[in-house]
């Protein structure tokens, strides 16, 4: 329970700073009333449009950020522990489009 808890309170943090930017899923629409599922993974538009979707199906997206969330994040400290990582792992998706170098996607995803 602690651990849903503290997952949505950084919900709420990311979108108080992403804002619409922060999606559920990568097929849904970019609606006001979407719900950030707590276990994850989080999705946040690396590019703003005034479309109101923001569905990668036809591969027209804009680039997206994927944070998948190991299972007992927030609270392990991963691999002191002897676990895989307790950190989030960060998956770039639709930037072929963008042309982005690899140096603004080891950028983006170090962010």
């Amino acid at each position: 329970e602690e651990i849903r808890l503290r997952r949505k309170e950084e919900i709420e943090a990311l979108a108080s700073f992403y804002g619409e930017d922060l999606i559920p899923s990568l097929e849904e629409d970019c609606g006001n009333n979407t719900v950030i599922p707590p276990e994850g993974p989080w999705f946040i538009k690396l590019i703003s449009t005034a479309e109101s979707t923001c569905t990668i199906a036809n591969g027209k997206g804009v680039p997206i950020l994927e944070v998948r969330l190991p299972p007992n994040y927030p609270l392990s400290g991963g691999e002191s522990r002897g676990e895989v990582s307790g950190l989030p792992e960060p998956i770039l998706h639709n930037t072929i489009s963008y042309n982005f170098s690899y140096e603004r996607k080891k950028s983006l995803v170090d962010e």
